[in-house]
Order: structure tokens, then C-alpha cells, then sequence
């Protein structure tokens, strides 16, 4: 049985139909076993999301690479091309196909994300939506969840630094992989090489957060936070 099913808000409609309802804990719960959180239910599946850039800023900056991995599951990419960074397409098209892919995913989970990745995304997504009337919307508030892994570490652990790549040094988890100036400098105009090194290094990073996730996940309540 689907989540949606078994958990209606208290004018007993999914959350597709009264999103604010959910947003506002406003539910009713119908599961046989109330002892199981609400997001392990089938109806929620997650995905772990990271972007790599060349700025921090997005009226400065271009989105290099974005993946996507779905808990227990494989990873979606995109990377942009040398052709669109000097063409004046540059990252139109990875922006669209990451927010395509977002409409898509109930519950995403980064690093740092809420304050970096995922206000980058929004801020991209609004200023081509502004541009052309087809570009797809991001996620209107309600619509999907976004957990951040930062918060949990900084609160619930005792670490010199918060960083993700600390945190998953000290828990034992490796696979992050530090890339050299050099192949940013290069990436940002368009090697292919170096587009392809970031794009694994993209992808090793969300590799590392599902496990560091699993890791905290006894350490939180899990709220419905909106993207």
C-alpha cells in the first residue's frame, strides 16, 4: 500500500490534493504499524542530490554537472559541453533536465544543499523561466521535501569542521575525491577531461551522502521541510 493512502490530511485528501496540510502536519495516519516513519512508506522514494559550479553565485556562476541518485538505486547526470558554454546556450540545458527530474522526486537529501545547491537550482530555473515561457518551473513550496545533511552533522556531531568531506572521513566512509584548480579552471571552459573528472567527482559525492545518511538517519526527526 502507498504512503499517500494510508496518510491523508484532516480533510482526507493526499498530499498532491492539500500540500499545506502536510507542510503544517495537518494529517491523519492511517498506518497498521504508527512505530515506522512517514517517509520509509513506498510512496516516498528519495534521491540524493549534489551540483558542481564554477562560481557560488548563480548570476555569476554555471551549474558544470548535477547528479541525482535514488536511494539503494542507480544515479542520473548531466554535464554541460564545451559547445554550450561558448554557443551562449551554456547551462540551459542541464538546468532544465535537473528541475524535469526534481518534479519527479518526492524527498531529496544533499549536503549543505538547502543553503548551496538547491537555491542555486531555484535561482537558475527562475531566470530561464523568465527568458522562455517553456522552461519548466522548479518545485512550488509544498511540492517536494529537501532534507540537508549539514544541519544534522553540525548539531547531533562533535567535528572540527562540518564539512562533508570531515564527516564522512570520520564516520569511515570514503570515496570523496578533492579535485585540483587546475581541472575547475579547465572544466569551466570546457575540457572534456576535466568536464569528466567533475562529473565523477559529482558523483562520488552523492554516493557518499546516501551512506552518511544512513548513518544519521536514527539521529533526527525527519520533518517534512520543503524545498
Amino acid at each position: 500500500m502507498k504512503f499517500k493512502n494510508i496518510i491523508r490530511c484532516i480533510h482526507r485528501h493526499t498530499i498532491e490534493e492539500h500540500p499545506h496540510c502536510f507542510i503544517n502536519n495537518e494529517i491523519i495516519d492511517l498506518r497498521k504499524d504508527k512505530n515506522d516513519p512517514w517517509w520509509v512508506e513506498s510512496g516516498y522514494n528519495m534521491a540524493y542530490i549534489d551540483i558542481e559550479t564554477d562560481n557560488l553565485e548563480a548570476n555569476f556562476g554555471t551549474m558544470l554537472s548535477w547528479c541525482l541518485k535514488a536511494k539503494d538505486g542507480d544515479i542520473v547526470s548531466s554535464v554541460v559541453t564545451k559547445q554550450e558554454l561558448f554557443d551562449g546556450t551554456i547551462d540551459k540545458r542541464v538546468v532544465k533536465e535537473l528541475v524535469l527530474a526534481l518534479q519527479r522526486i518526492p524527498i531529496t537529501i544533499g549536503y549543505y544543499s538547502s543553503r548551496f545547491d538547491m537555491p542555486f537550482i531555484r535561482s537558475k530555473a527562475l531566470y530561464y523561466l523568465a527568458r522562455d515561457d517553456n522552461f519548466p518551473e522548479f518545485p512550488s513550496f509544498g511540492k517536494v521535501f529537501h532534507w540537508d545533511l549539514y544541519f544534522t552533522v553540525r548539531s547531533k556531531l562533535s567535528l572540527s569542521r562540518n564539512s562533508l568531506a570531515m564527516a564522512t572521513a570520520y564516520l569511515n566512509i570514503p570515496g570523496k575525491t578533492p579535485l585540483s584548480p587546475e581541472v575547475w579552471t579547465k572544466a569551466k571552459y570546457g575540457d572534456k577531461e576535466a568536464l569528466d573528472c567533475v562529473l565523477e567527482h559529482n558523483r562520488e559525492d552523492v554516493k557518499i551522502t546516501e551512506k552518511l545518511h544512513n548513518k544519521l538517519v536514527p539521529f533526527r526527526k525527519w520533518i517534512k521541510t520543503s524545498v
